[in-house]
């Protein structure tokens, strides 16, 4: 393995001494060598929960480094070997570094590179039926969790448990998936809406985010301070997170922006926007 300007600090780190490496240390270009990320990948499997916990978050930054969108400011972690070495690392351990992980995939990781990782992804569910499990459930949709979480229901009402509602619907139940829809639909309320979209943009069905899409040219504003904001921010945020890299929705939300996203959900979702 080549030495490079922070290799040894690596070894310190996970040997449980004091050290700070930074991300772009490690890298190769823009690019992580295998060899670091065997290396890390064997900290998090052998290091006690500190170490596990810094390598956690120094892995995570190395991709968030790596990644040619962090130019524009979009954070998101799609990297196989990355994913596949905090997930091997994290999953079924009790600790921090879990938990970090496992609230980073589900807001930054694409399902396609969550996928391959259903089994193990629906055993630490089954292990650890956690808030967090339950998030990173409903972004990979593992088939074989909607067993699990059926049985987590049980005789559960789904319109007093959020999250429980949410996952149901992410899986595939369209009952679930309905009693977010609709009121979403219903409500004029600003605020409601957004709490809504937000619910929508995790269950991320075709359902779910053409119901959003619909709504794209929604004239509610809600006041947040002494600022308005327009409820299309947090609908194209909430569709944005089933397409990270989807070029539309990497700018702001100006006009040009808004109409480079209208355009794409109108083609992809088969709608018209009046």
């Amino acid at each position: 393995m080549s030495k490079s300007a922070g290799y040894e600090d690596l070894e310190r780190i996970c040997a449980g001494e004091p050290a700070a490496v930074k991300p772009q240390q490690l890298l190769d270009g823009d690019r992580i060598d295998d060899a670091i990320i065997d290396r890390i990948a064997q900290g998090l499997d052998e290091g006690d929960a500190a170490v596990r916990l810094r390598l956690a978050r120094l892995l995570i930054d190395l991709g968030f480094a790596a990644e040619p969108l962090s130019q524009s400011f979009v954070l998101v972690q799609r990297d196989p070997r990355v994913i596949a070495a905090l997930l091997g690392g994290s999953l079924g351990r009790a600790d921090e570094a879990r938990l970090l992980v496992l609230q980073m995939l589900a807001t930054t990781a694409p399902r396609e590179v969550l996928e391959p990782h259903s089994r193990a992804i629906t055993a630490d569910l089954l292990a650890s039926p956690d808030g967090e499990a339950l998030d990173l459930v409903a972004k990979a949709k593992p088939p074989q969790a909607v067993a699990v979480v059926r049985k987590l229901i049980g005789n559960t009402s789904l319109a007093d448990n959020e999250q429980l509602l949410v996952v149901s619907a992410a899986l595939g139940n369209t009952q679930a998936e309905r009693l977010i829809t609709e009121p979403f639909v219903a409500t004029s309320d600003p605020w409601e809406k957004a709490r809504l979209a937000n619910m929508l943009g995790q269950v991320g069905t075709w359902t779910a985010l053409r119901t959003l899409a619909n709504d794209l040219r929604t004239q509610l504003v809600r006041e947040i301070g002494i600022t308005k904001q327009s409820l299309r921010e947090p609908i194209i945020g909430a569709i944005a997170e089933s397409f990270p890299t989807q070029p539309e929705f990497v700018g702001g939300f100006d006009d040009a922006s808004c109409a480079a996203v209208e355009r794409f959900c109108q083609k992809h979702f088969a709608i018209h926007l009046d």
